[in-house]
């Protein structure tokens, strides 16, 4: 039943197909019948087959992770680009146009108006949002360990002669 030698090409059309039934939930022992193949050989192929699949999704982790913190710069980025043109001075000119008929051009009057601004806080809102975004992507929010002191119960002590006065 068991093929004793398979080429390179062989093997990788045997453990991609192999791949798919797995994932099918087909039992080693089934995947061996349909191919031919010992099951000790197909459970080598399975084995193989999860390590590359380890391999390939840490490789794509790790990418995956860096695409996304570009991105999450590249988004601090314009936020803080935003915030400092909502503190720079803003600049309003009004035009007032002159009743006039058609055939006649009709002159305007401009008035320009300079405001201070104090920034808009969405934008320092939408940068802590990505720092704390980052921090999480790259595992810095890690739960702090808490170290506890004091004495610890435990429910069978009496049945071992354990009190408060050998504590």
């Amino acid at each position: 039943m068991a093929a004793n030698k398979r080429s390179r090409i062989q093997i990788e059309k045997d453990r991609e197909q192999i791949a798919e039934w797995y994932l099918q939930g087909l039992t080693q022992a089934k995947i061996a019948e349909k191919l031919g193949l010992s099951q000790p050989m197909v459970h080598r192929d399975i084995k193989a087959i999860e390590e590359e699949w380890r391999q390939r999704s840490a490789i794509n982790l790790d990418e995956y992770k860096a695409a996304k913190l570009a991105e999450i710069a590249l988004s601090k980025k314009k936020a803080w680009e935003g915030w400092n043109r909502s503190c720079e001075e803003f600049k309003a000119k009004t035009l007032t146009a002159r009743a006039g008929d058609e055939n006649t051009i009709r002159p305007h009057t401009q008035q320009i108006h300079t405001e201070t601004r104090v920034g808009d806080p969405r934008f320092l809102a939408e940068i802590n949002r990505l720092i704390e975004r980052e921090c999480k992507l790259l595992g810095l929010d890690a739960p702090a360990k808490v170290e506890t002191e004091g004495v610890i119960v435990i429910d069978s002590a009496p049945a071992r002669g354990v009190n408060e006065d050998n504590l």
